[in-house]
């Protein structure tokens, strides 16, 4: 099964959307936004990915954030996305203790995925 289509399922049945899987390196991800146009998503958008088993999210502003578990992110990632908004260069910090998910620093990020910097990705 595919690890992300629990996420994916959510995301969709919320009414909100989701890319196929895009490969970064040695990693991979989903992105989520709130909207789709005809050229791909739109709206408050964003990035999910899973490594060894524990779920990460990252911003378009180059931060990566980690889930405490698969079931915290996918609340996550829904609270988030229906409060609306532009797409966020960070997420709230409110938001964030209430779901577990905490940001990590640029060394821990450099670790956990060497292959692309996020903010050299986009």
């Amino acid at each position: 099964m595919d690890k992300y289509q629990p996420i994916r399922t959510a995301v969709q049945d919320a009414g909100f959307h989701t890319t196929d899987l895009e490969t970064m390196g040695s990693w991979d991800r989903i992105s989520i936004a709130s909207k789709r146009f005809e050229g791909g998503l739109t709206g408050y958008s964003f990035w999910v990915t899973s490594i060894d088993g524990r779920w990460y999210l990252g911003t378009w502003g180059g931060l990566v954030y980690a889930a405490a578990n698969e079931e915290a992110c996918r609340e996550f990632v829904l609270h988030v996305l229906t409060q609306g908004g532009p797409t966020p260069s960070h997420f709230d910090p409110a938001a964030c203790a209430q779901y577990q998910i905490m940001q990590l620093d640029d060394e821990t990020v450099d670790r956990l995925l060497p292959d692309d910097r996020p903010d050299e990705v986009w």
